[in-house]
């Protein structure tokens, strides 16, 4: 949130697509926010829908989607089992991170919104910039507010998964 909030007080508009958590852990999702309207993501043959609702915290818009069966998004890091996996690695974390890479191209369709930047933030939305390349960029329903996009892709603790180790190359200058 900090570096949203950072963004708009320089001046930019910022708005951010998050699910909106059945069991929080940050006061953004407590109470109701205002519903906006209704999207249909692509997930495999089928789509699945989402309302949108509205909440500004600070200079920051947010736009949260829910299922309207609840059965996504839960909670904000889940820790559970389903099927023996860790929930993320279970068949509801893989849709959760399909539809979370989709839906702020969605959001920038639905909300007629002119995009100048998106921010696919950790590996749950890292295919973001791949749909983005290889589906909407060019599609003539959202060209018109994602055409000229840029984006960028932030990953962190990448340890905390034991993936990697905790030597690693500085690439570029970041």
């Amino acid at each position: 949130r900090e570096l949203a909030q950072t963004l708009a007080e320089a001046g930019h508009r910022v708005i951010v697509a998050c699910p909106y958590v059945a069991n929080p852990k940050a006061p953004l999702f407590e109470g109701e926010a205002e519903q906006i309207g209704n999207v249909e993501i692509p997930v495999g043959a089928a789509t699945l829908p989402f309302s949108l609702y509205r909440r500004k915290v600070g200079d920051v818009e947010y736009v949260l989607y829910r299922d309207p069966a609840g059965i996504l998004h839960q909670k904000t890091y889940p820790t559970h089992k389903v099927g023996g996996k860790i929930y993320s690695d279970s068949p509801y974390g893989y849709v959760e991170s399909i539809v979370l890479s989709q839906m702020g191209m969605y959001v920038a369709r639905a909300r007629r919104i002119n995009v100048n930047a998106f921010h696919f933030n950790d590996w749950q939305v890292g295919l973001g910039p791949v749909y983005m390349e290889e589906i909407y960029r060019h599609d003539p329903a959202f060209a018109p507010f994602i055409g000229a996009a840029g984006t960028v892709d932030i990953g962190h603790n990448y340890a905390y998964q034991g993936v990697f180790g905790h030597h690693r190359k500085r690439v570029g200058s970041l």
